[in-house]
Order: C-alpha cells, then structure tokens, then sequence
C-alpha cells in the first residue's frame, strides 16, 4: 500500500501473485533475499510506470521475470 504521508489517504495498493525468490516455482519466501528481491521488483515496476505514464523515451522495463502480465 501507498499512502500519503501527511493525510494518511491510501494512493495506491496491489498484491503480488510471485512468491519466493522472483521466480516461477517457487512456494515460499525463503529468506530476506527472497523480500528484498520481491520489493526490487516492485519499486523498480513502480518507477516504469511512473516513467511511461509521463511519456518518457528513456523508460527501463523492471529486469523481475512476471508471471504474466501484458499491460507492460
């Protein structure tokens, strides 16, 4: 979830169908790796979108294998 820091108002929130290191197959998150991957792919889809939505040339697609999502 996003909020904003000084209303508390919720911006923004999702849920992420990957589990456990990033990667197709995987049960469970194993380790802190495995949430600091995960949280890497979140801030790095976040700023792509940001980036794509200001109609940037220079967005970088998020390096993070998806499970499928075609909007990106």
């Amino acid at each position: 979830m996003v909020r904003d820091s000084q209303s508390e108002e919720l911006l923004a929130a999702g849920a992420d169908r990957r589990v456990g290191g990033n990667q197709l197959g995987q049960a469970t998150v194993s380790n802190w790796g495995d949430v600091e991957n995960i949280l890497g792919y979140w801030s790095d889809l976040a700023r792509y979108r940001l980036c794509v939505n200001r109609k940037a040339k220079d967005c970088t697609k998020p390096k993070a294998g998806l499970v499928r999502n075609p909007a990106i």
